[in-house]
């Protein structure tokens, strides 16, 4: 199915409010998953691959946004449930679910900067410090066992460049085989780095709970300077709060990790908020961008090499390619 299709009408039947018409397809940034948006009814409609997304993972979801809500926490879409109670519906290989639209844009101008992070690190503090009070186990570090497993793939990736660039008949752009060449010129002496940080973090038992798990700074919305809303709920997990940690200041200061400190400082003074390690997160951080660069390594590779790529990838892969061109710096010391 097509990113600019409209929604089946199979779908919409699944949900009360689903019969509203005027669907508009909306950007849905890297991944495959689609996105519609009902401007009149305030509704936004997305199919995520069932292989990313499974119904059970969603109703998962669903109870934790709706015990967020009921404590007063309205910064995330309300899940909309289907006609039999469901949090979504299983079609065409994707899981379909719909949720109220979030006021604000993902904007983190000059203007809204100083008191924008302020707010992300408090309202993060306070949804971890929700989930926690009702949610919180024991386990392992899924976290490190994602990017553990990631890592264990970096070899057969390799392998595949090997093979494909430069000796390869197949027709590849010039960015693509740019990107594939500067991305093995840094993952290999990375990788090892990445999994000797981790080992440590791979032994332990530590506190799990619901976390966004993509807590990218675009997902945070404003309106003027106040915060409004957090999207895009579908990555959420059980984890460790030091993985959302991680990609928040990944993504807002790759190049500043002196201003880490700052964040911390709001995160902690939050309520019931998670102890939180900064070495932990240090460490998420610099293993979680050498795996993004094995993401968009293989995803280069098994995608079709001559085609375009938007805007929006190329500055995806040109920032985690300037963090792999350099040691990571993380509260003023050098990480490699």
């Amino acid at each position: 199915m097509g990113k600019h299709d409209l929604p089946p009408q199979e779908v919409l039947r699944q949900f009360p409010l689903g019969w509203a018409e005027h669907w508009v397809p909306l950007p849905s940034g890297y991944s495959d998953a689609c996105l519609w948006k009902n401007p009149s009814a305030k509704l936004v409609l997305k199919a995520s691959l069932a292989t990313s997304l499974t119904l059970g993972q969603l109703n998962d979801i669903r109870t934790w946004v709706d015990f967020t809500q009921a404590q007063g926490f309205h910064l995330l879409p309300q899940l909309i449930p289907t006609s039999n109670f469901q949090a979504g519906y299983e079609y065409q290989n994707r899981v379909w679910f719909l949720m109220s639209e979030m006021p604000g844009e993902p904007d983190l101008s000059k203007a809204t900067m100083a008191t924008g992070v302020q707010q992300i690190a408090e309202q993060l503090a306070r949804l971890h410090a929700i989930w926690k009070s009702r949610f919180e186990t024991c386990g392992p570090f899924p976290g490190v066992r994602r990017r553990m497993k990631i890592l264990s793939t970096a070899e057969e990736i390799f392998s595949t460049f090997g093979q494909m660039i430069p000796h390869s008949t197949r027709s590849v752009s010039e960015d693509v085989r740019s990107w594939l060449i500067r991305l093995y010129l840094f993952l290999p002496s990375l990788v090892p780095v990445a999994v000797r940080q981790l080992e440590s973090l791979q032994r332990l038992t530590v506190p799990i709970q619901p976390c966004l798990c993509d807590c990218w700074y675009r997902n945070f919305l404003f309106e003027d300077t106040q915060l409004t809303g957090l999207i895009d709920l579908d990555a959420m997990k059980l984890d460790h709060p030091s993985v959302d940690l991680a990609r928040i200041l990944g993504s807002l200061f790759p190049d500043h990790p002196a201003k880490w400190s700052e964040f911390f400082s709001y995160y902690q003074n939050g309520p019931g908020a998670p102890l939180v390690d900064p070495e932990w997160v240090r460490k998420l951080d610099f293993s979680g961008t050498v795996c993004a660069g094995l993401y968009w390594m293989r995803r280069l590779l098994l995608d079709n090499p001559s085609s375009g790529h938007s805007e929006q990838v190329h500055s995806k892969i040109e920032e985690i390619l300037r963090r792999l061109s350099r040691p990571l710096i993380s509260f003023g010391d050098p990480i490699i």
